[in-house]
């Protein structure tokens, strides 16, 4: 018997497109006519996965044969986790587009320290920004090598994992927090690493921070003026989650040259189509580059859904899961 996959959120039709050309046939997609939580508990009954972000209880009451909640993304931190506490179902999310996120994350550090972005929007007005003698230029014409730069990796998990691993040609030396200790290769240029209780450490280092943490109770805010403080003379670059880092302090680091350049993907709040990314007017700092939320949006490719497929077709062939979220850990 096939099992039965309900979609519990709206997908785009190329999304629906995918993952039918990839999903076993072993599997049956069920496609609701709308997504009110009643239609949606009516079709769940015989169901064994549930694809999308609905812990419901009344669903997961009513779905008896359940055995998958199947997140198409990374981040969980917007799900009633507790929800699942008493019942044997598993709960994944998807690290599959995590390469595209490290590759965005490391684009946004070189146009930052290279500022491109500035001396491409310079140059449209007619300024090559050359030395002057009375130093007027508003930024400077020099740009920061890579090479000897300390490197700092907050959170080790697939995403900075990554990052890592497309820095290392570039002579730097990294700085790695996480909450549990790692294994390096001499190679792979680990100048020290430091547990999360020692943070402050670590921070105090750094030239260069990638924020690679999931957003949790623990890391909610994590980088407040304390801990952004420590970053003196550095850069920051956020893709992982808006709200692990204070805004307005950042603003503020960044609006006095404290800290020297940050460049963020994620925005407290998620996507605000039509509205700019934050209240704060970083848009109006030339220390700063904006990007909407688009590391993982890759030209022909949906990378977010390819371990959500996967797990769906592990199950129909009696695999094992990948990437079982911790309910306690929220991640």
């Amino acid at each position: 018997m096939k099992k039965r996959v309900l979609l519990t959120k709206p997908f785009f039709e190329k999304d629906i497109k995918y993952i039918k050309s990839r999903l076993s046939n072993k599997a049956e997609l069920i496609i609701p006519d709308n997504y009110e939580l009643e239609t949606l508990v009516f079709l769940s009954k015989n169901v064994d996965v549930f694809l999308g972000p609905n812990l419901s209880l009344s669903l997961l009451d009513n779905a008896a044969n359940l055995k998958l909640i199947q997140i198409p993304w990374t981040g969980v931190d917007k799900l009633e986790l507790d929800n699942l506490k008493g019942y044997n179902i598993s709960l994944c999310n998807s690290h599959s587009n995590s390469l595209a996120v490290a590759e965005h994350s490391v684009a946004l550090a070189l146009a930052l320290l290279k500022k491109i972005p500035y001396h491409h929007n310079e140059l449209i007005k007619g300024n090559w920004n050359r030395p002057q003698k009375d130093d007027s230029n508003d930024v400077s014409p020099f740009s920061i090598s890579f090479k000897d730069l300390r490197i700092g990796l907050l959170g080790y998990g697939s995403i900075a994992l990554k990052i890592h691993k497309l820095l290392c040609g570039f002579d730097c030396h990294f700085y790695i927090c996480s909450k549990s200790q790692k294994i390096f290769e001499k190679n792979e240029r680990v100048k020290e690493f430091f547990l999360f209780d020692q943070i402050d450490n670590f921070l105090q280092l750094i030239d260069l921070l990638f924020v690679c943490l999931p957003l949790t109770s623990e890391t909610n805010q994590l980088l407040d003026l304390s801990k952004l403080e420590l970053l003196k003379n550095g850069y920051i670059i956020n893709t992982s989650r808006g709200e692990i880092v204070d805004e307005e302090a950042l603003y503020q680091l960044l609006s006095n040259k404290i800290i020297k350049g940050a460049a963020i993907d994620t925005w407290t709040g998620g996507v605000k189509n039509g509205e700019r990314p934050s209240s704060y007017r970083f848009d109006k700092l030339n220390n700063v580059i904006l990007s909407s939320h688009r590391a993982g949006m890759i030209e022909g490719s949906l990378p977010h859904l390819d371990d959500a497929i996967t797990n769906i077709n592990n199950l129909c062939n009696g695999l094992p899961l990948i990437n079982i979220v911790d309910i306690n850990k929220k991640y």
